[in-house]
């Protein structure tokens, strides 16, 4: 189990006087919240329409589903152009585009029509958090400062959040661009090391973000290695859940 912050207890109120738990209570609750997480996982999983399934060289498992059982699919969209690769001035170093797994020699695919999802190894994935803080962008969801307070809102998930961006403010339908696929190291099962685009509106509990990218996660995905993610939030962070935001 991963120590946490003493200063937080994820399933009291704010201001609540914090109970204490006996190993035996704190082994139980654990258990109880990995259940818990396990078993939403295997729900999910129950209303695929799945047509095939095929593993992966990395170990990664994936459902093959017709692309028009996903939810608000009419029309499928064309595909992208050929990726343009980016130019470098006479001498560094030749641009190189990341081969993902599925475009390997021999990897093998599902029927045509169909697109892939991963399936999570689910006894796997113990976080020993609540169903809420694991499908939140961290291991907590944020709470938001107080009017006052010259912060709109605060990082989620973790005190320590070290980051580089560069942002424009614009009206804005969409986004395109490259972003650099790293195996990056990470200490603990709870942290995590993802590159993003991101694209926001509003501020506080009306924030709204969309955001896709790629995360390195073990308790969110239960291995070591990188994966395509997509997040959303509708109310800065606060919560989580089907058309409120999440993974």
């Amino acid at each position: 189990m991963i120590d946490r912050n003493p200063e937080h207890d994820d399933d009291r109120g704010e201001g609540a006087p914090r109970k204490v738990r006996t190993p035996e209570e704190q082994q139980q609750w654990v258990a109880e919240r990995n259940e818990e997480i396990q078993q939403y996982l295997r729900d999910r999983y129950a209303r695929r329409e799945v047509v095939a399934q095929t593993k992966l060289s990395s170990g990664q498992e994936l459902d093959w589903i017709p692309i028009e059982s996903q939810p608000g699919v009419e029309k499928v969209a064309d595909p992208p152009e050929e990726d343009r690769l980016p130019e470098y001035a006479k001498g560094e170093r030749e641009p190189e585009a990341v081969a993902f797994e599925l475009q390997w020699a021999g990897t093998q695919i599902g029927p045509e029509g169909t697109v892939p999802l991963v399936r999570k190894p689910i006894e796997k994935i113990h976080p020993g958090v609540v169903l809420q803080n694991w499908l939140a962008k961290g291991i907590r969801p944020m709470h938001n400062p107080p009017p006052d307070d010259p912060r709109q809102y605060a990082v989620p998930g973790a005190s320590t959040h070290k980051y580089g961006y560069t942002s424009q403010s614009v009206t804005c339908y969409g986004t395109e661009g490259s972003i650099n696929v790293w195996d990056p190291y990470v200490e603990w099962s709870n942290e995590f090391s993802l590159g993003q685009q991101w694209l926001t509106r509003g501020s506080g509990t009306g924030l709204q973000t969309l955001e896709v990218g790629v995360q390195e996660y073990r308790d969110l995905y239960g291995d070591w290695v990188p994966h395509l993610f997509i997040f959303y939030t509708t109310n800065g962070y606060t919560s989580s859940g089907d058309n409120i935001g999440g993974y």
